[in-house]
């Protein structure tokens, strides 16, 4: 297509669904892979563009090098989603049947006029459900076959053939704690190179107030000799999906989008119209850019927040589950969950993306910075609670097996990016256990190289097995079916349960003479 930007919003969802379109999408991980899948399957033609040559392959084999799971297909099943949202997850709950869940925890819930409250119990929908939920692997071998998606490692080549292009590289911290934009760069400099008149590139990157147009707008224009706003749309539209549900997201979270101009934020929007969900355009850049930082400092301060008091709680003798899921009865409380730390890509460094530029222009956060201070330091919280349990049995650590249950940062999730077990299991091998660790999803060889020589298996028996004390660390679905009893009788004795992720009652632990200690669980 000769001409995207400047189409009327009708226009543009009409030529991507007739595949008039090209898009290249620059980045293929946990956003662009999926993003690209998904446009595939509007009719778009994708193109996307990565600097590693085995996930080019990979795609180009018709295999995603991530996990994703779609559970928008519930919805065709008869599923509703409902206005509430997960207080562990954040994920909009699901109605089916007679049941209202998680999709992402799998756990059941009880909603009222004063929000949602989790309970300990798998909902019967989802486990009947998961097994049917298509695959991003799926979704990308149609696309490839299709003719409709495939990759490559020559960004200005894809640029060149394309209507449209979306930035989705990593923005990471650098070693003092500041944003490293030099993926930004690249990426621009590469789409610069082949970008022409009248298309449209949209920034899609959690980035600092002022990249798009202090950093991406310049490289842009120098590179292409055109201007941005007259002869190119340019926009900043950052994503908020959740990993493991980044399918069901694209559809279903209402999006922001700020331009350069009205037009270029118009564009954006009309390009995105052609997923469910709705698209709020803002006058700036740089207002998008800062309200995506203000959703994720929230959590994190959030987090930070029910991490202090589930501490209280354990000196105070309350248990910090049930106090808050009574204050969240007020609907102006919203406390989510207290857990082992906080993890993924961007919760721990979007703080640092904010806090840059306010202490360059002289003013230094507290509260937010204290945040990141507390959710680091939950890891070893949870050191000092395998030690108060190996000093309540009468053994020592050293010497020791324990098992850790679950890696990765999250539930149901194989992504180990930043997550709190790197700290846990290293701090436990430091004071001379042996750690034996089981995942269900995450990659063994990725673990190899952040833990050389740690004990790996997908078995939760052969992890617990003589074991001293077992560690849940991350919440997986398959962890609430664990009995205490179970696991008790393959442990050594006197054996203990540190359960990070509010999964077994201390009542059921101590049932079979297990010593037990949990996040927040005073009582």
């Amino acid at each position: 297509m000769d001409k995207i930007y400047g189409l009327q919003h009708d226009e543009i969802v009409k030529a991507v669904r007739s595949g008039d379109v090209t898009i290249s999408i620059v980045g293929l991980g946990y956003v662009g892979l999926p993003l690209s899948a998904l446009f595939a399957a509007e009719g778009a033609k994708v193109i996307g563009c990565d600097i590693d040559p085995k996930i080019v392959k990979l795609l180009n084999g018709g295999k995603s090098h991530i996990v994703e799971h779609d559970v928008a297909g519930l919805l065709n099943e008869g599923a509703e989603m409902i206005n509430h949202t997960c207080p562990n997850c954040g994920v909009r709950l699901l109605k089916y049947r007679d049941e209202t869940f998680c999709p992402s925890c799998g756990r059941l819930a009880v909603v009222s006029g004063y929000g949602a409250r989790l309970l300990q119990t798998a909902a019967r929908a989802h486990s009947e459900l998961v097994g049917r939920r298509t695959t991003l692997d799926s979704l990308v071998q149609r696309a490839v076959k299709a003719g409709r998606l495939h990759a490559t490692t020559d960004t200005t080549g894809a640029v060149k053939k394309s209507d449209i292009t979306l930035i989705t590289v990593g923005t990471p911290l650098n070693e003092r704690n500041e944003p490293n934009t030099a993926a930004i760069s690249e990426a621009s400099g590469a789409i610069g190179k082949g970008l022409k008149k009248d298309a449209l590139v949209i920034l899609k990157s959690t980035v600092s107030p002022g990249t798009t147009e202090g950093i991406v707008k310049p490289i842009l224009e120098q590179e292409s000799g055109l201007r941005a706003g007259s002869d190119f749309g340019l926009a900043h539209m950052p994503e908020r999906i959740k990993e493991g549900h980044a399918l069901l997201e694209f559809r279903t979270i209402p999006r922001i989008v700020g331009g350069v101009n009205q037009k270029s934020g118009e564009a954006a929007a009309a390009l995105f119209s052609v997923f469910p969900a709705p698209v709020h355009v803002f006058d700036s850049p740089r207002v998008t850019e800062t309200s995506k930082l203000f959703e994720n400092i929230y959590r994190d301060v959030n987090i930070a927040l029910v991490n202090e008091l589930a501490q209280i709680c354990e000196k105070i003798h309350v248990d910090v589950m049930k106090a808050i899921n009574a204050a969240n009865t007020d609907p102006k409380t919203h406390l989510l969950t207290p857990g082992p730390g906080v993890g993924g890509y961007c919760l721990p460094k979007d703080t640092y993306y904010l806090a840059h530029p306010s202490q360059k222009a002289h003013f230094k956060p507290k509260m937010i910075l204290l945040a990141r201070e507390i959710n680091d330091g939950m890891a070893q919280h949870v050191i000092s609670l395998v030690e108060e349990c190996f000093a309540e049995m009468g053994k020592k650590i050293r010497g020791s097996k324990v098992a850790v249950l679950g890696l990765a940062f999250k539930g149901n999730s194989g992504d180990l990016r930043n997550t709190p077990a790197f700290p846990v299991v290293g701090g436990l091998m430091k004071l001379g256990a042996t750690v034996s660790a089981q995942d269900p999803f995450a990659e063994f060889d990725e673990l190899n190289q952040h833990i050389p020589n740690l004990s790996l298996t997908r078995d939760i028996e052969g992890a617990v097995k003589n074991a001293d004390c077992a560690i849940i660390l991350t919440d997986h679905l398959e962890y609430r079916r664990i009995k205490a009893a179970d696991i008790a009788r393959i442990m050594r004795k006197p054996s203990a349960l540190v359960d990070t992720r509010h999964i077994m009652e201390k009542a059921e632990a101590t049932a079979v003479e297990m010593t037990y200690r949990g996040i927040g669980h005073g009582e």
